[in-house]
């Protein structure tokens, strides 16, 4: 059953048009992750939802009931839908225990108790007689979303949670997050702006671009089968390769023969002899020494584990490869290579 529906919304800013015709479906208890540029709109949807900006068109339908559209906004302590804003947004004068009482005021009973189960939860119980500016950033975030669930919502807008966050701190973040929002058995939407982020969060990914949703689907599914050219770009590197189709419906790229599930992975209707783009990733070339296809080093960027190289076959092709770091190769040398692009994704 659908917990969310948000139906053809538009939203603007003075003249300026963001969110044209935006739909989205969440189910109860699934974790979405809006991802997409700064300044498509990603955190004026939430905002939208949460009813704490109006809209010009659609409606917004939760739990069953109409909640927004362009005559009628449901007050949002009215909602049962809980915010974590980007800068966390905690009372600086209040205690750590003081900002999770403050939701509490109206339900006196087992107050206490029940605030030092989520810090348990959280792991602050150390932290409770502290201030918000004395807490790391990490804390700071856990409070916030602490703070949130205390108050029992159906849903959990989080935008931008991780964004100031140390990278191996983030990564510890995410993954509790979920556990926590899992445990909880609520839906969540949450604006990510790292991809790896969202992949590791979410159960459905929505892609923002062009003032709408382009694609919402699995992570899997995002990166495999995305459904534009631009959608693809914002999933990581990636190129596109002028391709011929061959009658046995497989791709000719120059000299080489590339087999897959051509029609199953694009929407196109193909016939031999057509020219097409194909979608080459990273992960789909394989640096292998012994293999005789070779492929010339253009440019290479050291990235730790592996390296990304440039690479160039033919004199013509170009595509990136990722390299485990100890295959150290100089640019202008040739490496060998293998295709390995089962989903053959075309445009």
């Amino acid at each position: 059953m659908n917990h969310l529906v948000v139906n053809n919304l538009s939203k603007s800013y003075s003249k300026d048009l963001i969110l044209q015709n935006l739909n989205l479906q969440l189910q109860e208890g699934e974790i979405a992750c809006l991802i997409g540029p700064s300044g498509v709109g990603k955190s004026s949807l939430l905002r939208c939802i949460a009813g704490l900006e109006d809209f010009e068109a659609g409606e917004i339908i939760f739990q069953n009931r109409v909640i927004a559209n362009n005559k009628y906004s449901l007050p949002p302590y009215k909602r049962e839908i809980a915010f974590v804003f980007q800068n966390y947004a905690l009372f600086p004068h209040m205690s750590v225990y003081e900002n999770l009482d403050f939701f509490l005021m109206k339900t006196a009973m087992d107050r206490k108790k029940k605030i030092l189960e989520i810090l348990d939860l959280f792991n602050l119980t150390s932290e409770i007689d502290k201030y918000p500016d004395q807490l790391s950033g990490g804390q700071q975030q856990r409070v916030a979303v602490a703070r949130s669930l205390i108050q029992q919502p159906k849903l959990l807008l989080m935008d931008e949670p991780f964004a100031n966050i140390d990278y191996e701190l983030r990564k510890k973040l995410v993954h509790e997050t979920r556990q926590i929002i899992k445990r909880f058995g609520i839906s969540a939407i949450i604006v990510c702006h790292d991809k790896e982020d969202a992949f590791d969060l979410s159960d459905k990914v929505a892609v923002l671009l062009n003032k709408t949703i382009l694609q919402w689907d699995t992570p899997y599914n995002i990166y495999h089968e995305p459904k534009t050219m631009e959608v693809a770009h914002l999933l990581g590197p990636s190129v596109f390769l002028d391709v011929e189709v061959t009658p046995n419906e497989c791709l000719n790229l120059g000299r080489h023969h590339l087999c897959g599930d051509l029609h199953k992975k694009t929407s196109k209707s193909l016939s031999p002899g057509d020219v097409v783009k194909l979608l080459v990733r990273p992960d789909d070339i394989l640096h292998n020494d012994k293999s005789r296809l070779k492929a010339k080093v253009i440019n290479r960027y050291f990235r730790g584990a592996y390296h990304m190289y440039e690479l160039e076959l033919d004199g013509k092709y170009r595509f990136h490869s990722f390299v485990p770091s100890h295959h150290n190769h100089n640019v202008g040398e040739y490496i060998g290579i293998e295709f390995e692009v089962e989903h053959l994704v075309c445009f």
